[in-house]
């Protein structure tokens, strides 16, 4: 259960990420370790993506 906290604590700390990004004006975020930057709504995708498939996993 200790990791299904972790994954949700990483999945919070992302979507803090795109709320400041957003609130600055902002439209797109680079994902660490990467140097192409994504649309909020694609950074939205993959969090909902990794949400369901901890959903999945949890059941």
């Amino acid at each position: 259960m200790e990791e299904v906290a972790e994954v949700i604590e990483k999945e919070k700390d992302h979507l803090e990420k795109i709320i400041k990004v957003v609130k600055n004006g902002g439209k797109f975020l680079r994902p660490p370790y990467q140097k192409k930057s994504i649309s909020i709504s694609e950074n939205l995708k993959m969090i909902s993506h990794n949400l369901d498939r901890l959903s999945e996993q949890v059941r």
